[in-house]
């Protein structure tokens, strides 16, 4: 017989009398001390073996679980075993069988942000579909008014509305942009929260390392802003479609959006990485509405072009026209993989929970 304490187990019986039990050593007769005997697959088991063996001196708040047919506690690890663990940011949603969500960091986060960026997709598709299809009546009613066009044409000197690339460009694409802002926001905010509410300790104590988990979750906050704006193009083609345009050169122009929705997502999770995942999300936001604020206000009142050019909403060109910025598409790019790879730098050397 060996008798070798067993680690002290502390649990919560909701409906025991006792409230907590707490077992500081266990003593198990046979050939293998306690500590070795890892096999069982639930303290429930290990509570029937003792229960077996020791009698009802355990006493009975510490066999409740025991007590459950053989056949219920069955049931409930197979079940475990097949639930997805999934919470998707946008609510909980019936996830597919085949638990895609845990098959990888990539793939778990992709699918909690996949709700979200399928919302905001959505919305998209459908403020774009509403523009391209009103552009010509909007179009003709604006070269009927000289005065309103004269205005339109002060604030936005580059922009030539009286068709329907140009239209979309000034209506769509300067709007769309910090709505894509505000959905990587979202998105890096739902990364952090895996860290802001101790999952990731859990996650981390699996052989995962952290670098291998902060590049592929990251990838999936990419990949959430990619399909957010595929589905987006969708709308765009189809109100094209009805204008009897081909909509494909408008849809690369869209496209440019997803790069730039990267680049400050990349920014949010370089932030979150290096210092502390609550100020990923906060900087993301400002990142965004601060360079469509200087964008915007730097037209109207005029201000020099050094500082009017700080915003990445300027370096982007006028994509929807055809009008691509190469510079502006490098940076997006620059900001999206080096915010992603300081990302897992950061996770790396700092503790996780600081």
């Amino acid at each position: 017989r060996c008798l070798a304490p067993a680690p002290a187990i502390k649990m919560r019986i909701g409906r025991g009398r006792s409230g907590i039990v707490d077992i500081a050593a266990v003593a198990l007769p046979g050939s293998h001390c306690a500590q070795n005997r890892v096999g069982a697959d639930s303290v429930g088991d290990r509570m029937v073996e003792l229960e077996e063996q020791r009698g009802p001196a355990i006493g009975a708040d510490a066999v409740i679980e025991a007590r459950l047919p053989q056949r219920a506690r069955a049931v409930e690890r197979r079940l475990v075993r097949r639930r997805d663990l999934v919470v998707p940011t946008g609510g909980r949603q019936r996830m597919p069988r085949i638990g895609l969500g845990v098959v990888g960091p990539l793939t778990r986060s992709y699918f909690e942000r996949l709700p979200a960026a399928i919302a905001w997709g959505i919305g998209l598709a459908l403020f774009g579909l509403v523009l391209a299809t009103s552009a010509d009546e909007f179009v003709a009613q604006m070269s009927k008014i000289p005065q309103v066009l004269e205005m339109v044409q002060r604030l936005f000197p580059e922009a030539d509305i009286l068709f329907v690339g140009g239209f979309l460009q000034l209506a769509f694409f300067s709007e769309a942009i910090i709505l894509v802002a505000l959905a990587a926001a979202a998105f890096v905010a739902g990364w952090a929260s895996d860290e802001g509410e101790r999952r990731l300790e859990i996650v981390l104590g699996t052989p995962l390392s952290r670098v291998g988990w902060a590049f592929k979750s990251g990838l999936g906050v990419f990949a959430a802003i990619a399909t957010l704006i595929l589905i987006a193009d969708l709308g765009v083609i189809a109100g094209a479609a009805i204008q009897g345009e081909s909509g494909w050169d408008i849809v690369l122009g869209v496209s440019v959006l997803g790069a730039y929705g990267m680049a400050i997502a990349g920014v949010g999770l370089a932030v979150g990485g290096l210092i502390r995942p609550g100020i990923a999300a906060p900087v993301t936001v400002g990142l965004g509405l601060g360079f469509y604020l200087l964008d915007l206000l730097g037209s109207i009142l005029r201000l020099p072009d050094q500082i009017v050019d700080l915003s990445l909403n300027r370096h982007l060109g006028r994509p929807i026209l055809g009008d691509f910025d190469e510079f502006g598409l490098a940076i997006c790019a620059v900001l999206a993989i080096g915010g992603l790879a300081l990302s897992a730098i950061g996770m790396q050397r700092r503790d996780v929970g600081s």
